[in-house]
């Protein structure tokens, strides 16, 4: 469609081409080849947070065959992979599944409509109308439009170039060459900048307020994991892929659970990894030693131990304290330490998106306004009182693609559920549920507890709850899974519903 007066008619909308929007076209292809399905992307690309995020070093945080699709093997030696290897492999998953053909590029939805007496959702886009039977939302959970930028005292008054991670172009990386650099703040994007950064700058300089843990893995994993990938030529790459996938899974489990349960012991183990990784004088009580359990918040991981070689290499220096001020050469530290600087990186975090899930559509339900802190999450994928939608976020403690993988055949049985029931709305009404005080991802990460309060509320129990773990939706999610359990109330359909499935 190319006119805001045209409209068309969909069985399914997915908005994002990301890796959430993916995966859900794979199996809608898959499971429900006979729905007409369409995938709207704003941006010009495949990839979300891939093709949006540009910054030196960006790379997966975790294992490529959790983090890649299990359909689709990973053949890479590199299991921690760059920003150009996992677009070429999203966009070699988009092309050889057929699924580009399904995706509208430049295509932005403002709002969003539901109609109980249609039974339907009407999209307004920036090409067109799009009325549609079912909605998913595969848009991520941060703000691509407005990252976190906390008030910093003198900030303005900075004389050099000041740039976030998340508004990072190719003039940044030039800029930057030669340069004294800091880096505030000390997470994953703080982990992955210093050592792409160390080897061009004149000297970089993480300025942390409190400590992250950091855990240092090869990034062509253990000796079973290569030998796999050596084997994957002679016997099968699925095969391989779907074994390292297997190993993977369990190894990131028994390590949460074994973090989770003994916690000062874990803590004691990463400090111990790190005192043999900088030199001896390295103050690691102090830069190193966080005040929270591990998975408290996320664990940064770090590639073949890069961020410890820049710094026992005296590439990168870490400063950890309050900042007093911002100076138009520098910053001081309210212990009095001084830094010079060209250029200030402020790696200070994500916003979440303000109406969770929605991103930036308007969303009505029957003329009523969607307001994401009068809501429920329910199974993880679906909003109490919004029929006929479901969204994907990933796991906290784990990779994303394991929870859209789970989320994607979920709605395929549901939309296969209300085929053969029938039924032409389904929504979540949650009666006595008792709400947790922890949040959809339960972390205490900064970007999270800033949210809180707008966000869809959690429930203790399922199918309420935010159960992080992997193995337990798979089992929730097999075949045998019913959706007759007393909260997701299905209605007859008015015409006929999905009649192409």
């Amino acid at each position: 469609p190319g006119s805001m007066n045209t409209m068309e008619r969909v069985d399914v909308v997915v908005v994002g081409a990301g890796i959430s929007g993916i995966s859900l076209g794979h199996y809608l292809r898959t499971l429900c080849p006979s729905l007409t399905v369409a995938i709207l992307e704003r941006r010009e690309a495949v990839g979300g947070t891939w093709d949006l995020n540009q910054y030196p070093g960006i790379r997966s945080d975790s294992d490529m065959f959790t983090f890649g699709f299990a359909w689709r093997p990973w053949e890479s030696a590199k299991i921690i992979a760059p920003r150009d290897e996992i677009l070429a492999y999203l966009n070699g998953a988009v092309d050889d599944e057929g699924l580009r053909d399904l995706i509208r590029f430049n295509t932005d939805v403002k709002s969003a409509a539901w109609s109980t007496a249609d039974q339907e959702w009407t999209l307004t886009t920036s090409t067109g109308i799009i009325v549609t039977k079912f909605l998913h939302l595969s848009t991520g959970y941060y703000s691509y439009e407005s990252p976190h930028k906390p008030d910093i005292v003198g900030l303005e008054r900075f004389g050099g170039r000041v740039v976030h991670p998340q508004e990072w172009t190719a003039a940044d990386s030039a800029a930057c060459i030669g340069k004294r650099v800091v880096v505030i703040g000390s997470g994953a994007t703080a982990a992955t900048l210093i050592p792409a950064l160390a080897p061009t700058v004149s000297e970089v300089t993480m300025v942390q307020r409190s400590p992250t843990y950091f855990v240092a893995r090869s990034a062509t994993g253990g000796p079973f994991t290569r030998r796999l990938h050596d084997l994957a030529a002679v016997v099968s790459p699925q095969w391989a892929h779907s074994v390292s996938l297997c190993q993977m899974v369990l190894e990131q489990r028994l390590g949460y659970w074994f973090s989770r349960k003994f916690p000062q012991t874990t803590k004691k183990g990463l400090m111990d990894e790190i005192r043999g990784q900088v030199p001896a004088d390295f103050d690691v009580d102090t830069h190193f030693n966080p005040s929270y359990n591990p998975w408290d918040q996320r664990i940064c991981l770090v590639p073949d131990g890069d961020f410890f070689t820049a710094v026992r290499e005296g590439k990168a220096k870490v400063v950890t304290g309050h900042i007093d001020t911002v100076t138009e050469t520098g910053i001081t530290m309210k212990g009095g330490e001084r830094v010079d600087v060209d250029i200030i990186i402020t790696a200070t975090g994500l916003t979440l998106q303000p109406n969770f899930p929605m991103s930036t559509m308007e969303v009505t339900i029957d003329g009523k306004p969607y307001v994401a802190a009068d809501t429920l999450i329910y199974k993880g994928c679906m909003i109490s009182d919004v029929p006929n939608m479901t969204f994907t976020i990933g796991y906290a403690n784990a990779s994303w693609t394991l929870k859209a993988d789970i989320v994607s055949k979920r709605v395929c049985r549901l939309l296969q559920r209300m085929r053969k029931g029938g039924d032409g709305m389904c929504v979540p009404r949650p009666t006595d549920v008792e709400i947790d005080d922890t949040n959809v991802l339960g972390l205490s990460s900064g970007y999270l507890l800033r949210a809180q309060a707008s966000m869809p509320k959690v429930g203790k129990e399922f199918p309420w709850d935010a159960e992080q773990n992997y193995l337990l939706d798979l089992w929730r999610t097999w075949p045998w899974e019913t959706f007759d359990d007393g909260y997701l109330i299905f209605s007859p359909s008015r015409v006929p519903p999905l009649a192409r499935l």
